[in-house]
């Protein structure tokens, strides 16, 4: 099976209407994304695509409920007017209609429907902005030998608008970006750790910004409990909003707690909790214990929580950018040499499924 991804493919990806296949290919293809980049930039450092595959096979696992214990998954699947999770998945997320249907008018099983739907479109989100200058990039440089500054801008200028995130523009991407070519190109394995962690953090920094409606809304979500009538996104967070602040507080930081995890190929690392370096490493893989690059430098220190350690690296609240960046920048630093990052999130059976636009057998 080919590492590279066709733009045809991509936009296949995006148009797909079932919303669980959809992400099994999102996942699917961020890791063909990972693999290639792993031959043009970096067989030993672990990049931000690599990072997004399995953050975007948790979001699947999330989007069919398997994270959720089972006995408050089968209550919200029935009071959300559902025999089982085959007639969710086949009628409640079979596409990306928000509308309901009368006997979808349960609070309870609403608030696990606009969940799910949330979590899906967060997922889409950064995968239809993101698969484009990747797979570009690569196509641009992976047989290129010579460092050449007038084609990376000349790539930067086809692929990636100036100007700030605030007004639509993609400085952060263009940063990063930057920053993977010099990578490319750097001989000293600790300055290309460092060039590769700037690059992560700065792509992770852009799409945790433009994530922060959907995780509003979705923080935002419980209050639809106690209210009166339905509310649209936008009217649900100005009520969360409204919320004094203690209310808005424990919502979020109960959601952190509770259900805010990612999935790994060796463990589970729960947000709200100090992340835990992979085995063998006491925090850093050594060549980014102490971090020279300034630019570098500068991204960690804006978001960690204790320098140069993991303590107290878990968000307390995930509704906070600050919160999750800080959880961000020590998972990034502290997993970017850890080889099972590289591992494939499914079977080659599976993965021959999911490409043909299929939900395939056995577990995920």
């Amino acid at each position: 099976m080919s590492t590279m991804l066709s733009h045809d493919y991509i936009q296949s990806v995006i148009d797909r209407e079932n919303l669980v296949v959809r992400n099994l290919q999102v996942t699917q293809g961020y890791y063909r994304i990972s693999s290639a980049l792993k031959k043009c930039v970096s067989s030993k450092n672990v990049n931000w695509t690599s990072f997004a595959t399995h953050a975007s096979k948790t979001a699947g696992q999330a989007l069919r409920h398997e994270l959720m214990p089972g006995l408050l998954k089968s209550a919200m699947l029935r009071m959300g007017g559902y025999d089982n999770t085959y007639m969710f998945f086949s009628e409640g997320l079979g596409s990306a209609d928000l509308s309901l249907s009368e006997d979808q008018n349960s609070r309870l099983g609403e608030a696990f429907r606009q969940v799910s739907l949330l979590i899906s479109d967060g997922n889409i989100t950064v995968f239809d902005e993101l698969a484009w200058p990747f797979t570009n990039f690569i196509n641009t440089f992976t047989d290129d030998w010579v460092y050449d500054i007038g084609k990376l801008q000349t790539f930067l200028d086809e692929n990636l608008k100036p100007g700030p995130l605030s007004e639509g523009g993609q400085d952060y991407l263009r940063e990063a970006f930057t920053a993977f070519y010099n990578a490319r190109y750097e001989t000293r394995a600790k300055a290309k750790a460092e060039y590769i962690l700037q690059g992560n953090l700065l792509v992770g920094l852009h799409e945790q910004t433009r994530l922060q409606p959907q995780i509003e809304q979705a923080m935002a979500v419980p209050l639809e409990l106690f209210s009166d009538t339905p509310k649209t996104s936008g009217e649900r967070i100005k009520a969360f909003k409204k919320q004094p602040a203690m209310m808005r507080g424990i919502i979020s930081k109960t959601f952190t707690q509770m259900m805010m995890l990612i999935t790994l190929p060796s463990r589970e690392l729960k947000l709200g909790e100090t992340v835990i370096a992979p085995t063998g490493v006491t925090s850093f893989p050594n060549d980014l214990l102490e971090i020279e690059n300034p630019r570098c430098l500068e991204l960690v220190r804006m978001f960690e929580t204790s320098q140069d350690t993991l303590s107290g690296s878990g968000a307390k609240n995930w509704a906070s950018l600050q919160d999750r960046m800080s959880f961000v920048v020590d998972f990034f630093r502290s997993h970017q040499q850890y080889k099972r990052m590289w591992e494939p999130p499914f079977s080659e059976e599976q993965a021959s499924v999911i490409e043909t636009g299929h939900f395939p057998a056995g577990p995920l």
